[in-house]
């Protein structure tokens, strides 16, 4: 807002305005300065993401068992599935499957079904005793109450984790159906009567109220001829490092299936290969950043990060016992680009030939690729590293610029007080002129 004094010759405030703006160019430079170099500490950030990735590929790479990566199979997917996390050893395994894990199913008998799920029964004031996989629980239910009462206060029971209650239409009535929430032969349902009349009978097992839709069992299989049972059909503690899930049995002619673990060469080409379009990734992130007019143009920081890691790359590994030396030995090469490239069935053939040799290339302690790639990317991410340390650098004259700023401001302030002051003194003169020259002009009349 311009600010006038009472003289009223002068435009104080313009004139203010207009010396406090000259004053205020530093700072359109000054914040110029500081948008720079945000630009190239969100640079520095997008190098840094990309060098994460590669890192956390090279973790994939540098256990000493990452590439000991196997597959399993089942025969026939009809008896059962197969699964491997990856650790499982090579091998064949013969399974027969002559019981699947079942949870237990009840129903009313047909005698004690109801033309409506909201028919009353007559007398059922009293309390039932429900139990199956080791959870017992109690409801308690009202005089005359109705097939969906009783569904409801079962299935509310805040203690019950084990029976779903639900009411079935066999065509004609209405009944009452128990069905377990787990499988296994402890899944079997029994439901006693702790207090009420002969009217609850017909929903208690005690009295032979329930017809058996479904036994409760445990599932019962061979594998390589040792017998085993399992509450569930899917488990993964029999065949190291496999989840088996069982599909169909039969107890007079069990149902067989091979399960085969074999070296999974996908999964391994697949898990190099990530290394290799991680490194492609920040090659191609930094390129651009290092373009004529880019972000990182004159910033020597991702060079030397480059220089280091092709340093780990170029320094052959010196393993006892390893004929291998260098990663392009087994299919990982520089293209003209600067690019890795990936010959899988190179890979794929150092693999099948030299297993041990090609996991040590990658995970030696000390001399491996991977290790000393990872260690290499974990030194720059890390406090006071190569890229940490240049981020902290451009941050810290972030802050100092903006303290520049911050005290050209404060100046600002003090300056346009005493601009005003000035001014306006100026104005005020300068009236006093002014109205002694109107006098003497009509004095001289």
């Amino acid at each position: 807002m311009a600010i006038t004094s009472s003289g009223g010759v002068l435009d104080v405030g313009g004139l203010v305005e207009q010396l406090v703006t000259l004053e205020r160019q530093p700072i359109a430079g000054l914040k110029s300065k500081q948008q720079k170099i945000n630009s190239k500490i969100s640079a520095l950030g997008m190098v840094k993401a990309d060098l994460s990735a590669l890192q956390t590929a090279l973790s994939n790479l540098k256990g000493t068992s990452s590439l000991s990566l196997s597959k399993a199979t089942s025969s026939d997917t009809n008896v059962a599935t197969a699964s491997g996390n990856g650790s499982a050893p090579a091998g064949n395994y013969s399974l027969s499957v002559t019981k699947l894990a079942q949870s237990n199913k009840l129903i009313t008998k047909a005698a004690d079904g109801y033309a409506s799920k909201t028919s009353t029964i007559a007398n059922t004031a009293g309390t039932l005793s429900l139990s199956s996989s080791g959870n017992t629980f109690s409801v308690t239910l009202a005089t005359d109450s109705t097939l969906e009462q009783i569904r409801d206060a079962i299935n509310s029971s805040s203690s019950n984790t084990s029976i779903v209650a639900s009411i079935i239409n066999d065509g004609s009535n209405y009944r009452l159906s128990l069905a377990a929430k787990d499988t296994g032969a402890s899944s079997g349902i029994t439901v006693s009567k702790t207090s009420g009349g002969t009217a609850l009978d017909k929903f208690t097992t005690t009295a032979s109220g329930y017809d058996t839709v479904q036994v409760a069992q445990d599932a019962e299989f061979k594998v390589d001829g040792i017998s085993f049972t399992r509450t569930k059909n899917t488990f993964d503690d029999v065949i190291e490092g496999v989840s088996l899930t069982l599909k169909s049995a039969d107890a007079t002619t069990p149902k067989t299936s091979t399960i085969s673990v074999t070296k999974d060469l996908d999964g391994i080409k697949a898990r190099v290969g990530a290394f290799v379009d991680a490194y492609n990734k920040l090659l191609a992130t930094t390129s651009d950043l290092r373009k004529k007019g880019g972000t990182l143009e004159a910033d020597n920081t991702v060079l030397t990060m480059h220089q280091q890691l092709l340093d780990v790359y170029n320094t052959p590994a010196s393993i006892s016992g390893n004929s291998y030396t260098n990663l392009s030995q087994i299919g990982i090469s520089f293209q003209k680009d600067g690019k890795l490239s990936l010959d899988a069935a190179a890979l794929e053939k150092a693999v099948n030939e030299k297993p041990a040799a090609v996991q040590e290339l990658f995970s030696d302690s000390t001399q491996g690729f991977a290790t000393r790639l990872y260690n290499k990317a974990k030194d720059m991410l890390t406090t006071g590293g190569l890229l940490s340390a240049r981020s902290d650098g451009l941050s810290s004259i972030v802050k100092d610029t903006q303290k520049q700023i911050d005290r050209i401001e404060d100046r600002l302030v003090t300056l346009r007080q005493r601009y005003t002051a000035q001014f306006s003194a100026l104005d005020a003169g300068l009236a006093q002129i002014q109205q002694v020259s109107n006098f003497l002009a009509k004095q001289l009349r």
